[in-house]
């Protein structure tokens, strides 16, 4: 799911199950190509979108 929400050139990370702004979400952290982390996106657990 995450992947729609970032470009091309990165590589997503294990999601991990959390609490964000009050809302149980998967945090994906987000990669680029020689491994150095960028940020992480939240993706609500129930919709499947974007907590931002």
């Amino acid at each position: 799911m995450a992947m729609k929400y970032v470009g091309s050139g990165v590589i997503l990370g294990k999601p991990v199950l959390t609490t964000y702004k009050r809302i149980r979400v998967w945090q994906v952290p987000v990669y680029t190509r020689d491994h150095k982390f960028l940020n992480n996106i939240y993706i609500d657990n129930k919709t499947g979108r974007k907590v931002d």
